[in-house]
């Protein structure tokens, strides 16, 4: 049973349907399980309640996959082993507040999405604490904290051109792989040939963004997504909050994740520390490695100056990016004259 669902989502995938009814099939297919139908359903007295969650935080293509599967291998956490969207949008799907956005605030956890996230989680496995990673998570701190007084986040930094110049490869994935909604209303985007697939979080007022660049779509959603991280920073006791470079970690991983561990007060694991410090396995996490935003110079020359405050307040130095991005956009524009 379980390798027939496999096959069919893998063959689904191949189609790329502007309706996204394929889309919409493999994922269903995907959730066939009869054995985490029983869980749930038995549930409501064997699911714990689960106690200082790990809350992986960081803008799209920032490293926080790497760190999210890392971190799901320690014995001491449960995950869903993918990113929450289905539980998340169970009570919050955009479409039940006019396709807004992605953004969720203090107040708005809804009667019985307590115990549905519990018993959800439990379908996925045992223990009391987890680590959950979703993007759009940075949209929702505040949420995420009434929900659980005693989280604890982990905020992923990355040199802001990496990121945004990942972005901008996944709205260009030819399958669509980077889609997070069809929303119902054309997207008119230069260049772009999937009116109605929206990639990455839904941001608030998207709908200003329909006929412009993917760059200055890209640099929005980075913008709203660490002004989100920002403002959540500020309600989290300082206790609660950790930052990690994704720079640092890739250049000693096996020393910054003992040190994230110790933070999380987590036990130290062997394994994990190993499988950390394999490069091969952290490329092939991080999918983009330092230097590749340099294909997309001209495009992030372009719209950095929009973003120089939200780039200082992560840690960069504004000036040093966009001279060495200005120099490489020149280079290449030179090469191709």
């Amino acid at each position: 049973m379980n390798r027939v669902r496999e096959q069919i989502p893998e063959r689904l995938r191949r189609f790329d349907d502007p309706w996204g009814i394929t889309w919409r099939l493999n994922n269903v297919i995907k959730k066939i399980s009869l054995r985490k139908f029983w869980r749930y359903q038995t549930a409501r007295s064997r699911a714990p309640r689960h106690q200082r969650p790990i809350f992986i935080l960081g803008a799209p293509r920032s490293g926080t996959s790497m760190i999210f599967r890392l971190l799901s291998t320690h014995p001491e956490l449960g995950s869903l082993g993918r990113e929450g969207h289905d539980m998340w949008r169970k009570f919050h799907h955009p479409r039940r507040n006019g396709w807004n956005s992605d953004v969720l605030g203090r107040g708005q956890v809804v009667a019985g999405e307590r115990e549905f996230i519990r018993r959800y989680l439990y379908m996925h496995f045992d223990q009391d604490r987890f680590v959950e990673k979703t993007p759009e998570n940075c949209l929702r701190i505040a949420y995420l904290q009434e929900l659980y007084p005693d989280a604890v986040f982990v905020f992923v930094k990355r040199d802001p051109r990496e990121v945004m110049s990942s972005m901008l490869n996944g709205w260009r994935h030819p399958m669509g792989r980077f889609r997070s909604y069809f929303v119902p209303e054309k997207l008119e985007i230069p260049g772009y040939n999937h009116p109605h697939q929206w990639c990455f979080a839904l941001i608030e007022n998207w709908r200003d963004f329909k006929t412009q660049t993917l760059s200055r779509i890209v640099v929005e959603q980075w913008k709203q997504t660490i002004h989100g991280v920002l403002a959540g920073r500020q309600l989290i006791d300082s206790k609660q909050w950790i930052e990690l470079s994704l720079d640092e970690f890739t250049a000693d991983p096996r020393e910054e994740m003992s040190g994230l561990l110790a933070k999380l007060g987590l036990s130290t694991d062997d394994k994990l520390l190993d499988l950390a410090n394999e490069n091969i396995v952290i490329n092939a996490m991080v999918e983009s490695t330092p230097g590749d935003w340099q294909i997309n110079a001209s495009e992030l020359m372009e719209v950095l100056p929009n973003v120089k405050d939200e780039i200082e307040a992560c840690g960069y130095y504004y000036e040093t990016l966009f001279e060495e991005t200005r120099t490489v956009a020149d280079a290449l524009t030179s090469g191709g004259q």
